[in-house]
């Protein structure tokens, strides 16, 4: 259910005021926060609203980044709960703000800045069957790029239809044209080896190294014990890159001294490079995928913490092995419950939405189907016959606000950012607002009272200049002149 924002006090009479003289005071940003665990997301990934500090960069909306110019607040406030349609959640006060689309009673769409409680006092269209205010989708967001040691692409094949176990590399397909964009970005270095059928049609590819051997991680043992003929327990530890040599370090009473002997030498067995090893064997151990198994994978943070380029190639081999395409409607499915998550999170940060589903076959695994939403269906695909099944999307991929319901008193904070529309991500990639309604109700009062004069003062002469001077006029002027020229008003 969405409570009604019903104002009391102070805050009644300033909305009722009908005096030209009105005074409105109090901590910038009063009201206009989110709770300390809120997520920002920055540049480097996610952090805490608590953790955010002046001069940070974080994410906007428009695929690009903005400073945090001050904390006008950072105290307590009563904390609602937002639910948008497609199930994720946002806490915030009721004078948060958010950037919300509607239609009007000709049907046509509006744009505008509302305050929650604004929200919440007319919720839905008559006969509250279907929520009045959408919110704007993010654009692919960037974050700060960083190289990968498999190229993004083959990664997504390998997590959708790969085998991951120790000492093989493989996948599994009936389409020439994937294996050939993987032969292209493991080359020079490795070839596909097509190895043995799989199926009626489908063929396996190995991914082998083409003319030198890769070394995986040594997995040896740092030495041996051996017992003597005199009955004493003798330790050798092996010499660095020569496995077959071992050096002696001393005859002992018991095994177990031979073995402690052996444990404390045992970070000069090995050397860095065999530590390390080389070659996409390595590289999947690394990743922590190393031994996966269907329901084990997961997509690693380096690629999902990076560049949208990075995150779209690795989206395009997910849905080109395991997703599906009919028109408008694209999904992926997956027996793996952190797989599901991460292809989500892929898309809402791709600017898409998406929702996960569960279905237990009879006599199979449980499976994950993520049913996905991208402003271009056919971006979630490389593969040119999956392309051809998508369709356009008719309706635009749309946030609803479908539920608001507090859930008590928090201790939150307020932040403005240096961008000209004021907004950031937070939680699962939602569009949402910094503060401006003071200057909202001032610009209101100059319209409805004209050759009033208003006096804005805040502590320093650099955060007027950079936040509230630059907010109202590149923002709150701007956008009521546009409405009062849609509504055929004009001006001398």
């Amino acid at each position: 259910m969405i409570h009604r924002y019903r104002p009391r006090g102070a805050a009644r009479d300033a909305l009722e005021c009908r005096d030209p003289e009105l005074l409105l005071s109090g901590p910038a940003g009063t009201g206009k926060a989110q709770p300390l665990d809120a997520t920002v997301w920055t540049p480097t990934g996610p952090r805490r609203m608590g953790d955010i500090a002046v001069g940070d960069h974080i994410l906007t909306p428009d695929g690009g980044s903005g400073v945090v110019a001050d904390i006008p607040f950072d105290g307590s406030a009563p904390v609602y709960r937002v639910t948008f349609s497609d199930g994720s959640r946002v806490e915030c006060s009721d004078g948060h703000l958010w950037a919300v689309h509607w239609r009007d009673g000709n049907g046509r769409e509006r744009v505008g800045v509302r305050s929650l409680a604004d929200i919440m006092a007319n919720p839905r269209y008559r006969g509250g069957t279907r929520a009045r205010y959408w919110i704007p989708q993010t654009e692919p967001v960037e974050f700060a790029p960083r190289p990968v040691p498999i190229p993004a692409y083959t990664l997504g094949v390998l997590l959708g239809d790969g085998y991951l176990r120790t000492g093989e590399v493989s996948f599994t397909t009936a389409d020439a044209e994937m294996a050939d964009r993987v032969a292209e970005e493991v080359g020079p270095r490795y070839r596909l080896k097509r190895t043995a059928k799989a199926g009626n049609t489908a063929s396996l590819y190995r991914i082998a190294p083409d003319g030198w051997r890769p070394r995986r991680p040594s997995r040896a043992k740092a030495g041996y014990v051996s017992r003597t003929g005199s009955g004493k327990w003798m330790a050798r530890v092996r010499v660095p890159d020569r496995s077959a040599v071992a050096r002696y370090i001393g005859s002992f009473g018991s095994a177990e001294g031979a073995l402690e002997a052996i444990a404390a030498e045992a970070g000069t067995a090995f050397s860095e490079a065999e530590l390390a090893g080389d070659g996409i064997y390595a590289d999947v151990e690394r990743l922590g995928l190393g031994n996966a198994r269907s329901a084990t994978k997961f997509v690693p943070e380096m690629y999902k913490l990076n560049s949208a380029a990075v995150r779209w190639d690795l989206l395009r081999g997910l849905m080109d092995t395991d997703g599906y395409a009919e028109r408008s409607t694209v999904s992926f499915t997956t027996v793996s419950p952190a797989l599901a998550e991460d292809v989500r999170w892929l898309v809402e940060s791709l600017g898409g939405i998406a929702n996960i589903r569960t279905k237990q076959p009879s006599g199979g695994q449980l499976a994950y189907t993520v049913w996905i939403r991208l402003g271009c269906p056919a971006d979630a695909f490389a593969l040119s016959r999956k392309r051809s099944r998508t369709g356009p999307r008719v309706a635009t991929v749309k946030r609803w606000i479908e539920d608001v319901e507090p859930i008590g008193e928090r201790r939150c904070r307020c932040i403005a950012v240096d961008t000209r529309d004021g907004l950031y991500l937070t939680d699962r990639f939602v569009v949402t607002h910094n503060s401006r309604a003071a200057l909202e109700k001032l610009h209101l009062a100059a319209l409805k009272y004209p050759g009033m004069r208003g006096l804005i003062v805040r502590k320093t002469l650099s955060s007027l200049g950079s936040t509230a001077l630059v907010t109202w006029r590149e923002h709150v002027a701007k956008e009521a002149l546009a409405k009062a020229e849609a509504e055929g008003m004009t001006f001398a």
